[in-house]
C-alpha cells in the first residue's frame, strides 16, 4: 500500500483521541470506531466513545471516551477483513 499522505494519531490519558489522515468513517459505536485512514483501516477499541469532532474534507476525527486498544490493517484481502471482524465482534 502507498502512503499518500500524513496520518497521525495523539491520544491523551486514554481519554482524548485526535486522529488526522482519515479519509472514511466505515462504522462507530460507543465501543468501536473503524476508520479508513490514509494508512490503512484502523479499529479504535473501548468504552463510552464518542465522536466529539468529525471533518471528514480536512481528515480530522476527535474521540472522547476510554481507549483501550488501537488496531491497523494494512491489507484488504479476506483473511485480514476477516481477522479484524472477528476481533471486533
Amino acid at each position: 500500500m502507498e502512503i499518500t499522505g500524513k496520518h497521525s494519531i495523539c491520544l491523551k490519558d486514554r481519554k482524548d483521541m485526535r486522529i488526522d489522515g482519515v479519509t472514511e468513517v466505515v462504522s462507530f459505536d460507543d465501543r468501536y470506531v473503524m476508520l479508513r485512514t490514509q494508512c490503512g483501516d484502523m479499529a479504535i477499541e473501548g468504552k463510552d466513545l464518542k465522536i466529539a469532532v468529525l471533518e471528514i474534507d480536512a481528515g480530522i476525527v476527535v474521540l472522547s471516551g476510554t481507549v483501550s486498544g488501537v488496531y491497523y490493517s494494512d491489507e484488504q484481502s479476506k483473511e485480514k477483513r476477516s481477522f479484524l471482524k472477528r476481533l471486533l465482534s
